[in-house]
């Protein structure tokens, strides 16, 4: 689980904070530019800190493997697996509600307004995550006895 909410969430997200920082350097918005800049190593560290990255090293994480081997087939992930991964998601939400205060605050938005997309998409990225998480993973195989003849 921890490896498809890496491929699924971590990495897309980390690349739209990436595009984001060089369309905003262009603009030359600094205070944006530094916020952004300092999300893309926040979700970088996050990445780091999960179970089958700990014991990476920096040029392993620079170039990970592109299959997503080592998980069971049926998609049963270990209760450890899976609560490291949603203790990771806390810190990506807040990271990703205080963002969109401050990219609010800068497009003009009232701060009570600002505060309020924050507090929505801090709370829509971990239930936009388990949906992400959860498209293309297998079914469930039936247990023999339950099919029907």
């Amino acid at each position: 689980m921890s490896r498809r909410f890496e491929s699924r969430v971590l990495r897309p997200l980390w690349g739209l904070c990436l595009i984001a920082l060089v369309v905003y350097l262009c603009l030359k918005a600094w205070y944006l530019s530094g916020a952004l800049a300092a999300c893309c190593l926040i979700i970088g560290a996050i990445g780091a800190a999960l179970p089958h990255n700990r014991t990476k090293s920096f040029t392993d994480l620079a170039h990970p493997e592109s299959d997503e081997g080592g998980e069971d087939i049926a998609g049963r992930d270990s209760h450890a697996e899976s609560f490291q991964t949603a203790r990771c998601m806390i810190p990506v939400s807040i990271v990703i509600g205080i963002l969109a205060v401050v990219v609010g605050a800068h497009h003009g938005l009232k701060i009570y307004l600002a505060l309020l997309l924050g507090l929505v998409a801090g709370w829509l990225v971990p239930v936009l995550a388990v949906v992400v998480i959860a498209v293309g993973k297998p079914a469930e195989p039936l247990p023999a006895d339950s099919v029907r003849r």
